[in-house]
């Protein structure tokens, strides 16, 4: 339990962390185009959040895809090395795409509700 409650804190903390990159970049893109109203800079953090999560999505149907060729699998059966030795590099691959995938929407997501609140205000 104590294990997961670490990895759900970092997780939280490496999100928490890209919202606020976002955020910022998103004010530093809108002071340089000119918008300076809090309904401008809402509906850009709407757009930035959407465009983060679908970065995310199409992250996510490119490692299937890949992981799905037959290409792909032929290429990985004559690298040097046992067989057990690509499975676990596939593996291990991934496994760090789709955390990438799920960190990227969760990023998103949070910065469309950021954008909601800012919004509403």
């Amino acid at each position: 339990m104590k294990r997961f409650v670490t990895i759900a804190m970092a997780f939280t903390r490496t999100a928490a962390l890209g919202v606020i990159a976002a955020a910022a970049l998103t004010a530093l893109v809108c002071c340089l185009i000119g918008w300076h109203t809090l309904p401008q800079y809402g509906k850009a953090l709407l757009g930035a959040g959407l465009f983060i999560a679908t970065l995310g999505g199409i992250g996510f149907s490119s490692t299937n895809q890949l992981l799905g060729s037959p290409n792909f699998w032929y290429a990985q059966s004559v690298m040097p090395g046992s067989l057990f030795e690509r499975w676990r590099l596939n593996m291990a691959s991934l496994h760090e795409s789709l955390d990438v995938t799920v960190l990227m929407i969760a990023c998103g997501v949070a910065t469309m509700l950021c954008g909601l609140v800012v919004l509403a205000l």
